[in-house]
């Protein structure tokens, strides 16, 4: 009963501590891939096929062409859920999303409790990552939900693995087969919620090195439990290339672009490590150049190995194994997103995303807390307690206070993307994106600069690329970069200058009947009537049943 109290308690703890980081989260807006993935998403709206969403992609036919393919099926499950009970309305969906993540940090917390059996150690660790501001991408975003739920599947799957294997019950082979079943059904919903699972056998199998130490007792019949979660492994990755017609993407497009992408691991790890250390500089839509020098970023990864070797070696037998547990686990769920699988934003800029960090922090919180704990009481012996107090009562506030400040950024896609332009000014798509959210507020004197940089950075990119496989992506890119900046220069009646930007567009895509025509309305509101007919020509000429340009035409002929 003593137990079950103390753990009510940190429960509702870590709820207040929910409530003061994500309260400012919870009437904000749908913004930037919620809307792609919910509001424009009409597979989402329709209910009556939830039972389709094994057979298919999770985009198909009438979703936005910029989606990529998925095949997440729980995900698009809780989607249409959503969107039953709380339809176009984001309260809901943020308040699943803030409860998901408590749900998470009380799964880490008793995870951490069966590690170490220290109720104080195991909420200090769910706190921060409760509270950590690297989270927030993860929950303030209201698709991030993918990143939450299959964090729950996954760290349900793991914690019930434990029990199996370290429980002192006898149990009959019906009791074990059951609980051994419920093991893979939730291993099996993670990878149906997100691919990034695939990670929990590896994890399992790190386990089973380092936990016999802790559980003090033989841990026998592994080999045949993890020929379990490798069957379930390989069925979903048959299944889905099924579907998709592909197991995961390519990840080897071409050797030379390989061999940047492995030298650029070590920067990227770095980043990680750095924003996990010292979470300053947060920003959506982060990013790593693969043509950036390396040979630091190695360095600096060196060095961070030879310290955690040092301090492995230092640390006494039971909080050594937490230590290596917590860095294992660390590298091995965040190696998916890595460089090692090609996520790229453009030309040579490959993801770095945040939410990346959801679930690793947990293994560098274990890691990093048993070691500086361990220190301190070497240091400071009896002072420790107060100093380890006056730490948590100065972290933890900060955290909540940094993390409140984050979520404000997802108030909407001007301030969105107006942070992570500040931090990655030569990325064009963040360029293009911030001009489109200036543009849609009628903020036409702040989009047009951003078209204009999203466009010469599109320009920068195709007089560089030769593969005519890759030039339409940029191209595609560009166009709506002049598109923009004409839109911009109509707007605020600068004719002139929105008829070169169209010719620009002309001259890039002259098959687009919807640019002659725009070129033909400019010219007749700068008086050009024989101009403009000519234009109109030249869009029916490109399609003929293009019925603006017809119906100007016909006007102009009267």
């Amino acid at each position: 009963m003593e137990k079950l109290a103390h753990m009510r308690k940190a429960i509702l703890a870590l709820l207040v501590l929910a409530a003061f980081s994500y309260s400012g989260a919870v009437n904000q807006p749908f913004v930037h891939d919620d809307v792609v993935f919910i509001l424009q998403n009409p597979q989402v709206h329709d209910f009556k096929t939830i039972t389709q969403v094994f057979d298919k992609s999770s985009f198909t036919a009438g979703t936005p062409a910029f989606a990529n393919p998925y095949y997440r099926p729980f995900l698009d499950i809780v989607y249409r859920l959503e969107f039953f009970f709380f339809g176009p309305s984001p309260v809901g969906y943020h308040l699943v999303n803030i409860l998901l993540h408590v749900v998470n940090a009380v799964l880490i917390m008793v995870l951490t409790l069966r590690l170490t059996q220290r109720q104080g150690f195991a909420w200090c660790v769910a706190a921060l990552f409760l509270v950590h501001p690297i989270q927030s991408e993860a929950v303030a975003c209201i698709s991030g939900i993918s990143n939450l739920l299959f964090t729950t599947f996954l760290l349900l799957s793991f914690l019930q693995y434990m029990h199996l294997t370290v429980s002192e019950e006898e149990l009959s082979l019906t009791q074990e087969a059951v609980q051994y079943g419920s093991v893979l059904l939730l291993f099996g919903a993670a990878l149906l919620t997100k691919e990034q699972a695939l990670v929990l056998p590896i994890i399992i199998l790190f386990y089973e090195y380092f936990l016999p130490q802790l559980s003090g007792h033989s841990n026998t019949g592994w080999r045949l439990r993890m020929s379990g979660l490798v069957i379930v492994a390989g069925g979903y990755l048959l299944w889905r290339k099924l579907i998709l017609g592909g197991f995961l993407t390519s990840l080897i497009p071409n050797w030379g672009e390989f061999y940047l992408r492995l030298k650029s691991l070590p920067a990227i790890i770095m980043t990680h490590l750095r924003t996990l250390f010292w979470p300053a500089d947060l920003h959506y839509y982060r990013s790593h150049d693969i043509l950036a020098p390396w040979v630091l970023p190695l360095a600096a990864l060196a060095c961070f190995v030879m310290v955690c070797l040092l301090i492995g070696r230092i640390l006494p037998s039971n909080r050594k194994t937490i230590f290596g547990f917590g860095l294992g686990w660390f590298f091995i769920t965040l190696a998916p997103t890595t460089s090692i699988v090609p996520l790229i934003h453009e030309y040579s800029f490959i993801a770095a995303f945040e939410h990346f960090n959801y679930l690793p922090l947990a293994g560098l919180l274990w890691s990093f807390l048993i070691a500086a704990e361990y220190f301190l009481e070497k240091v400071f012996h009896k002072r420790s307690l107060i100093l380890k107090k006056i730490c948590l009562a100065v972290i933890i506030p900060a955290c909540v206070a940094v993390t409140f400040l984050q979520t404000k950024v997802w108030a909407g896609e001007i301030p969105l993307f107006e942070q992570a332009v500040k931090y990655e000014p030569e990325m064009g798509r963040l360029r293009l994106l911030l001009a489109k959210a200036y543009y849609f507020h009628k903020d036409f004197k702040r989009a047009e600069p951003q078209f204009g940089a999203a466009r010469d950075i599109m320009s920068g990119y195709l007089a560089k690329v030769k593969d005519v496989n890759v030039r339409p992506f940029y191209e595609s890119f560009l166009k709506e970069s002049l598109l923009g900046l004409a839109s911009c220069s109509e707007a605020i009646g600068d004719l002139p200058s929105a008829e070169k930007y169209y010719d620009d567009v002309s001259a890039l895509a002259p098959s687009d009947s919807m640019v002659w025509n725009n070129l033909g309305v400019i010219a007749i509101r700068q008086g050009q009537v024989e101009k403009a007919m000519v234009h109109f020509k030249k869009a029916l000429a490109v399609d003929p049943g293009f019925a603006p340009a017809r119906h100007n035409l016909e006007l102009l002929s009267r």
